[in-house]
């Protein structure tokens, strides 16, 4: 009878479900070697590498992750992760070659940062993450020619492309 009320109980914690290290809703990508990096939005055919420590099953401290796609590579982030996330100062390659060196805080960016295309594009602002991704308040687009329009941007991706149209 003893084995039986174990067993219930066994049962009974089976069916509320195991507690997670994890978040409810967040994702998370393993390497090779079981080091955990959060994942905002996974792709099929996805995997990374991390070149920093792993603690506790997550990537930890400085280090460089870089994402994969059928095994072909593209965005690098290099900077410091806190159990998986990039927090602090981090430097991030996109596959197409731009690039963004900025602040983070628990994966978003946030703070002061510059946004570079690959063809010399220049944005320098305060970076938030909302919904949809990093906005900006308050910065400075500077085209190749060395124009420059001053504003808020709440796209600036989309601002960039608007920018080459009009001073083409």
């Amino acid at each position: 009878m003893k084995n039986f009320g174990f067993f219930l109980v066994m049962i009974s914690v089976l069916a509320m479900g195991i507690p997670s290290a994890y978040a409810e809703g967040e994702s998370w990508i393993k390497d090779e070697n079981g080091c955990a990096v959060f994942n905002p939005d996974p792709q099929p055919n996805e995997s990374i590498t991390w070149n920093g420590k792993c603690k506790n099953g997550y990537a930890e401290g400085a280090g460089t992750v870089t994402w994969f796609v059928d095994g072909k590579p593209g965005t690098t982030f290099t900077g410091t992760r806190t159990r998986g996330k990039m927090n602090g100062q981090a430097s991030v390659v996109f596959a197409n070659g731009d690039r963004f060196d900025g602040s983070y805080a628990n994966d978003k960016c946030h703070g002061k940062g510059v946004y570079t295309t690959f063809d010399r594009w220049r944005y320098e602002g305060v970076f938030d993450d909302d919904d949809d991704g990093c906005s900006s308040q308050d910065g400075t687009f500077t085209a190749p020619t060395g124009k420059i329009s001053k504003g808020s941007f709440d796209d600036f991706l989309l601002s960039v492309n608007l920018f080459r149209a009009y001073y083409k």
